[in-house]
């Protein structure tokens, strides 16, 4: 499953997700109005016994604060997907297999010991264009830029621990 918070760049990159596997998201405030018409601004769903809700959240603003602003949109769910302040957060509750992180170069250094840490063996971590400091399991490009996929693995685990 590929969740996507918003910010696609592009249409093809959209697309691209779309062929990789389930695929659910929503829309940001930097997409153009083509990809606005073919995935929500918000949306909930189900999926391996967890009530998922994703935004952007779409109207953009300042990324301070999204997070009470956010939660109050999606009572009565599991998880909480949102984009817009370009960065990983995780808060108690179930265990998360799955991290996506746009971020520049230096942040995704600071990110991976922690996600060593705290992610499961298995777990998958997809960057756009920047590359966390490991190996990466496979590389797409769309529009000349890289996907990066990442499976946590012991040696993920052992090098992250800086």
């Amino acid at each position: 499953m590929i969740i996507h918070a918003g910010d696609y760049t592009s249409k093809t990159v959209l697309d691209q997700l779309r062929k990789l596997r389930s695929f659910r998201g929503v829309y940001g405030n930097a997409d153009p109005p083509e990809i606005r018409l073919e995935v929500p601004e918000r949306t909930i769903f189900d999926f391996a016994g967890w009530r998922i809700g994703v935004t952007h959240p779409a109207e953009g603003g300042m990324p301070f604060g999204n997070q009470n602003r956010i939660r109050k949109r999606f009572e009565q769910v599991d998880l909480i997907v949102y984009g817009h302040s370009h960065n990983a957060k995780r808060e108690a509750g179930r265990n998360i297999d799955v991290v996506y992180a746009y971020l520049v170069p230096r942040v995704n250094t600071k990110l991976a010991p922690r996600l060593a840490r705290e992610l499961k063996e298995g777990a998958r971590i997809v960057t756009h264009e920047f590359a966390m400091p490991w190996s990466y399991d496979k590389r797409i490009y769309v529009r000349k830029a890289p996907l990066h996929l990442y499976v946590m693995s012991h040696e993920k685990r052992t090098a992250g621990r800086s």
